[in-house]
């Protein structure tokens, strides 16, 4: 969930570090902490999702992903203003873990709910 301007989530920092890391082990075990601390944050999951070994865990990471940012951004998805998305910080995790979720998508051959999640993406945009 967003935290307002003057709060700094704490798993924000290992957050950081994971997309940093240098191997998808310490990615994932720095994600792991991270949603320890904030099992809402979107980030984690599509950082999560990088370091799996199948397509599977993947997808099921970024659904998970997206389904947290459907929540959290649900009154904005309803009536999103213009560029509104892209211009906020604070949604391009959401619109990061769609992506990656309609790649992953696409990759296992669903390519009809892949596109869905690409005009979604240019709806909120």
């Amino acid at each position: 969930m967003p935290y307002e301007d003057d709060q700094e989530n704490p798993a924000d920092d290992f957050l950081n570090k994971a997309w940093g890391a240098s191997t998808p082990s310490k990615r994932a075990n720095l994600a792991r902490k991270a949603l320890k601390i904030d099992p809402n944050l979107i980030d984690a999951y599509v950082v999560l999702a990088m370091s799996v070994n199948t397509l599977a865990e993947e997808i099921s990471l970024l659904r998970e992903s997206v389904r947290i940012g459907d929540k959290v951004w649900i009154e904005e998805r309803k009536r999103p203003k213009q560029s509104y998305f892209w211009r906020d910080g604070e949604t391009r995790p959401y619109m990061r873990a769609i992506h990656n979720l309609a790649l992953a998508l696409w990759k296992r051959g669903e390519r009809e709910e892949a596109a869905r999640l690409a005009d979604y993406l240019i709806y909120l945009n």
